[in-house]
C-alpha cells in the first residue's frame, strides 16, 4: 500500500505491508543456531536478539509438532518423537511494523545406547580393549576414566556411560578369568604293530 502525504511544501511516500517480512532499516534483529537434544529432555531456547527490547517485542514461535508460543525471550520445550523438526521465531515491534524471523533446524535424537557386548573371558596378559563408538559424546569408564577406549587387564565388572545431547546410556560387562586349563594326557603308551 503506497500513503503519500503532504506536510507545507514537503511530499513524503511511504509504503505499508501486512505480510510478516522485514522492513529495510530494521532495528530488529534476532539469529538462533541450529539444535540437538535428546528427545523427551527439556531444551533452553535463547535466540540472538540485537535492537529492541525483549520486554516491548511481541514474539511469535513455532517449534513444530503444532506447538506455537508467544513467550519473550528465551523459550523452554521437550519434544517426543525422534525427527528433525523446523522450527522459527518471528519477533518484531509492538506496531508490528519491524519484524524478523529467525529459522532453525531442531534434531531430536534417540538417546544413546552404547554396547558392550557380552560377558567375556580374559585369557591374554595382554588384556581387552573395550571400545566405545558414539563419537562427540563424552565416554566415562567405571565413573573414573574418560576418553572411547578403555584397557582391561584384570577380571572385574566395567561400564561406560555414554553423555550426549542432554542424556545418557549406560553398559555393563563382566570380565572374567578364564580357568586353568589342565590337560591329563595319562601315561605313555608304547605300541607296537600288530597290538590292538
Amino acid at each position: 500500500v503506497e500513503v503519500e502525504a503532504e506536510v507545507g511544501d514537503l511530499t513524503a511516500t511511504a509504503f505499508a505491508s501486512d505480510s510478516l517480512s522485514e522492513c529495510e532499516g530494521c532495528a530488529i534483529s534476532i539469529f538462533q543456531d541450529d539444535l540437538s537434544i535428546c528427545v523427551g529432555t527439556p531444551l533452553l531456547i535463547t535466540p540472538q536478539l540485537e535492537g529492541g527490547s525483549a520486554e516491548v517485542l511481541d514474539w511469535t514461535w513455532d517449534l513444530g509438532e503444532g506447538s506455537m508460543s508467544n513467550d519473550m525471550g528465551s523459550l523452554a520445550h521437550t519434544w517426543e518423537e525422534i525427527g528433525t523438526i523446523a522450527a522459527f521465531v518471528v519477533v518484531g515491534d509492538t506496531a508490528g511494523v519491524c519484524l524478523d524471523t529467525a529459522n532453525f533446524l531442531v534434531e531430536v535424537l534417540p538417546p544413546p545406547a552404547p554396547e558392550l557386548g557380552s560377558d567375556v573371558a580374559l585369557c591374554d596378559t595382554a588384556g581387552i580393549q573395550l571400545v566405545s563408538t558414539f563419537p562427540g559424546a563424552s565416554s566415562v569408564w567405571n565413573d573414573i576414566q574418560e576418553g572411547s577406549t578403555f584397557l582391561v587387564t584384570d577380571p572385574g565388572v566395567y561400564w561406560l556411560t555414554v553423555e550426549a545431547f542432554g542424556c545418557s546410556g549406560s553398559d555393563t560387562i563382566v570380565v572374567f578369568s578364564a580357568p586353568d586349563v589342565a590337560l591329563d594326557l595319562a601315561r605313555d603308551l608304547v605300541l607296537y604293530l600288530g597290538d590292538v
